[in-house]
């Protein structure tokens, strides 16, 4: 029985004081020197090994000594834990080392151990985490366990492994085995010290430690018995769940064992060694990651590793994200939502740190750079470039990510062909958009057999994307299926292949796009009648669609009384009344051409706004001559008959800069109740929260009080919490205004850079560069001015160019909600420069299948010259879509005089008058509006129109 200080001995004297648990375990040395001297160690650098070492070894000696078994010896333990966690993190090692000056000027605690017993396998790595833990959360408890848990999952650690360490450093050098290995040799305990044997005269020797049998743990006490008993239930527990939840590669049945194999990139990591072979090093566990829940379980350990090991958590985070790229389209929705909220989550928390913000950025991008630079090798890259865009879509709806990060997403959806405008906010949205641009990449000549295998699995992606909303789907298909009939000739049997392919992956049910898009498909000139062969061939052998047989299928140069035939005769099987005539729709743009090219433009005394509204209404005209020539008669109708509303709406609506509420006197009740509130911390911490469930304008003091607080308030948790109001109303220009007044008197520290670089939306150089100030005062300035103008006249050359967005990717995919292929909505709209181009590039292709037009000047070659010439001069988005708007033109006009010889000298003649009205203007925008009246000039000539 172990007697306590001045317990009462047998005779009735009292007995002598016990020694400090410390000094009677491990001597008087080890009170000298801090944790070095705990643990024997000489005052030096040592590294995690040596520490481990010293480790093992004082528990040896503890462990030998005659009272091993009674509380005093659970506290010398624990003081060999804590002295273990110090001197394992450097930077507490560093300032131990300085404050004892090392071992040139200090005595050395004890001897050092001549042969340190090091770890050589994974328990060593998980001791070392547990002592990190031990010392990260206060002592041993249930923090420091959950977090040890997650961080040797973290690192491909089994849970049996993680209770060996915690068993292994809890009794030193008498621990369980590890691993399935022979357990390591005992370790004799060091020579006593002097010191230490006059202070316990009357203890035996220390004998030798002895591995205990795994069932076994004799002489242990009360206490310390509960409290492994509960840490293993809950590591038991805990390891449950994770097993449960697919962490590891399920046991087969024992008949499969040997024959099954894990298919290619289904899994992630090294496939485990056999049970005799297991080398235990971290990181080779395999994970099956080829499900849902695997993938959803194995991002939330590598979110909640962050705050242990974030370097961990990155390796965990990367091949998470591959596999999600890759399987993307087997989740159902519900766990691809739950799986993106883990990567968003993932991107907040480590924001702030560039390198890893890069790192995890650079995962999420991968699949992009195939999509951007068309280069799609297997099916795969159609999986993982559509994931990546729509990853990078849903995280640019994150508003308080950084601005660095804001703009490398912008980036990457910019340079997508066709753009993806940064508006798109959807993971949707971003995914559609990237296979849009992958079909028109596969459609393009040179086509290989390759193409064709792509080709079978890009539905399958379009389906997955649109996520049941059939109608989205259909849409693509037949947007892609249009590209793919014009490219037919130089893409030979791959193409009509790819062809048959979205034919029979359509919905041809009654009422769907499918059937309304083949009607007008027959009355669409830019069809011929070997296009209508190959899709009503596939339509009739390969598709469901109903009553349609080897009957309904157009020969091979039919005539145009045959289309029309056949139209009639799907429109009786399929219950479709005749709609309105193309004739009509034909005739109702003509008049309204010959109207708007009536008058000339007048050269002066226009604003910009009515320049720029005049190409909008131009734009618009001539998106309803494409639709009526595509045979879209009611897109075209209802376009004809809204021409000028939303183009009205813009120009009658108020444009007065709106900058009142920058320079409000009055205070605001929230700002004299905060004022008010003094010193009292939790007043003011409960007003701050009432304050972030506003979603009203912030008045001028408001905004002032509130970013005073988020940039010098005190204590540091009134400061976080004002922060993260200001992440939220950062884009409300009181409070912009506000940062700019704290500028000069905030101090200059990394967290308000941080700050004020969301705030601005712009990178700026480090806060201790000699430029920060200069930098950030000028971001802060332009981004007010950028929200101040958002109420002035700006906001209506805004609202204009979206409309001309909308009416060129009209030209390009039909009218949203229409009957054709289509586009997404005006928020997803890519710019205009790039609409233009690609509408080019589709006349460029229609020239190149034509005779030569006998215009001189204007050969593909000649066009694409002055066009890149043209973009080498251009300065800012205007004067680059001028290029790409003449560019157009010009090939609009080498297949409207092919089409129709005659017309040559009447379309050389158009391009001449264009130049010269083009030497004449003042600027760019009227240059703009004479290129949109040639191109409306050329559409009536297309339709055998005069022009009045």
């Amino acid at each position: 029985m172990t007697r306590r200080p001045g317990d009462i001995t047998g005779n009735g004297r009292p007995s002598i004081p016990a020694a400090d648990p410390v000094v009677r375990f491990l001597g008087p040395a080890a009170t000298r020197n801090g944790p070095f001297g705990v643990l024997g160690l000489p005052v030096d650098s040592i590294d995690e090994a040596g520490v481990l070492a010293a480790v093992h070894d004082a528990m040896a000696r503890i462990d030998a000594h005659p009272e091993s078994s009674t509380p005093a010896a659970d506290e010398a333990r624990l003081a060999v834990h804590a002295a273990a966690a110090n001197l394992l993190d450097g930077a507490v090692q560093r300032e131990l080392l300085a404050r004892l000056g090392g071992s040139a000027s200090v005595r050395s605690a004890g001897p050092r151990p001549a042969h340190p017993s090091p770890r050589v396998h994974a328990g060593s790595v998980l001791e070392a985490d547990l002592l990190r833990c031990i010392a990260i959360s206060g002592g041993w408890n249930e923090q420091a366990m959950q977090h040890f848990m997650k961080l040797a999952h973290l690192k491909g650690h089994p849970t049996p492994q993680a209770m060996a360490a915690i068993r292994s450093l809890w009794r030193g050098a008498g621990a369980l085995p590890i691993s399935a290995a022979a357990p390591p040799p005992p370790v004799a305990s060091p020579p006593r010290a002097p010191e230490q044997t006059a202070s316990a005269p009357a203890s035996p020797q220390p004998a030798p430690a002895v591995t205990v049998p795994e069932d076994e743990l004799p002489g242990l006490p009360p206490v310390v018995a509960v409290l492994l008993t509960i840490v293993v239930f809950a590591i038991l527990a805990a390891g449950a769940w994770f097993v449960i939840d697919g962490l590891r590669v399920p046991v087969p049945p024992p008949a499969e064992q040997h024959a099954a194999a894990p298919a290619p990139g289904n899994h992630v990591g090294h496939p485990s060694p056999p049970p005799g072979d297991q080398a235990p090093v971290a990181n080779t566990t395999e994970r099956a990651l080829d499900n849902a829940p695997a993938i959803i379980h194995e991002l939330e350990v590598a979110v909640d590793g962050l705050s242990v090991d974030p370097d961990a958590a990155l390796t965990t985070f990367e091949p998470a994200v591959a596999a999600l790229a890759n399987r993307w389209g087997e989740c159902s929705p519900i766990d691809r939502l739950a799986a993106h909220d883990q990567i968003v989550g993932f991107i907040y928390r480590v924001s702030g740190r560039r390198s890893l913000a890069d790192r995890a950025m650079n995962a999420i991008e991968a699949g992009a750079d195939g999509v951007i630079k068309g280069t799609l090798d297997d099916p795969g890259d159609i999986w993982r470039g559509a994931w990546s865009m729509g990853m990078l879509a849903r995280l640019r709806r994150e508003q308080n990510l950084p601005g660095t990060i804001i703009r490398r997403i912008d980036g990457v959806l910019l340079r997508a062909p066709g753009g993806l405008s940064p508006n798109a906010s959807t993971f949707s949205a971003g995914a559609v958009a990237a296979l849009r641009s992958i079909a028109r990449s596969l459609a393009e000549p040179p086509v290989s057999s390759t193409d064709g295998v792509l080709w079978e699995t890009w539905p399958n992606a379009v389906r997955a994307a649109a996520a049941g909303d059939d109608a989205m789907a259909d849409s693509l298909m037949l947007d892609a299926l249009e590209t793919v009939l014009h490219r037919r000739g130089p893409g030979g049997v791959v193409l009509d292949e790819a062809a048959g392919g979205l034919v029979a992956s359509l919905n041809w049910r009654a009422g769907g796009a499918a059937r309304v898009w083949l009607l007008r498909a027959f009355d669409d000139r830019t069809l011929t009648a070997n296009d209508l062969h190959a899709v009503t061939l596939a339509l009739a052998t390969r598709s469901k669609a109903e009553g349609v047989d080897l009957s309904l299928v157009l020969q091979s140069g039919a005539s145009e009384f045959a289309r029309r035939r056949l139209r009639d005769k799907y429109r009786a099987i399929w219950g479709v009344a005749p709609g309105g005539g193309q004739d009509a729709a034909v005739a109702a743009f003509a008049a309204a051409a010959r109207e708007a090219l009536l008058h000339e433009p007048n050269e002066n005394g226009r604003d910009e706004d009515a320049v720029l509204a005049s190409v909008c209404r131009l734009a618009r005209l001539n998106t309803a001559g494409e639709l009526a020539w595509r045979a879209d008669v009611q897109a075209a109708s209802d376009l004809l008959g809204s021409l000028d509303d939303p183009i009205d709406a813009v120009l009658e609506a108020e444009a007065t800069p709106d900058v009142s509420s920058l320079f409000e006197t009055k205070s605001g009740t929230w700002a004299e109740t905060y004022l008010g509130a003094g010193s009292h911390i939790p007043r003011r911490l409960e007003l701050l929260d009432k304050l972030a469930t506003r979603s009203d304008q912030l008045g001028p003091m408001e905004a002032e009080v509130l970013v005073t607080e988020a940039m010098r308030g005190s204590p540091q948790r009134v400061r976080d919490a004002a922060a993260s109001i200001v992440e939220s109303f950062a884009a409300q220009p009181t409070v912009v205004n506000a940062v700019l007044e704290a500028l000069p008197v905030s101090p200059r520290t990394e967290r308000n850079a941080t700050l004020i670089e969301l705030v601005a939306g712009a990178s700026l150089p480090r806060f201790d560069a000699d430029d920060w100030p200069l930098e950030a005062r000028r971001a802060v300035v332009e981004r007010l001015l950028e929200l101040v103008a958002g109420h002035a006249v700006w906001a209506r050359l805004d609202a204009l160019s979206g409309l001309l967005e909308e009416a060129y990717d009209i030209q390009l995919h039909g009218l949203p909600g229409g009957s054709s292929a289509g586009s997404f909505g005006v928020g997803s709209l890519p710019p205009a420069s790039v609409s233009a181009r690609q509408l080019a590039q589709e006349w460029a292709a229609l020239a190149a299948r034509r005779p030569p037009a006998g215009l001189e000047g204007y050969t593909a070659d000649e066009i694409e010259s002055r066009r890149a010439a043209r973009l080498a001069m251009a300065d800012g988005l205007v004067q680059s879509f001028h290029a790409e708007q003449l560019a157009l033109a010009e090939d609009m006009a080498l297949v409207i005089a092919a089409e129709q010889p005659g017309s040559a000298q009447q379309v050389a003649q158009m391009l001449a008058d264009l130049q010269i009205h083009r030497d004449r203007a003042r600027d760019v925008l009227i240059q703009i509006e004479y290129t949109e009246r040639l191109m409306l000039s050329l559409r009536l000539l297309r339709f055998g129109e005069d022009q009045g």
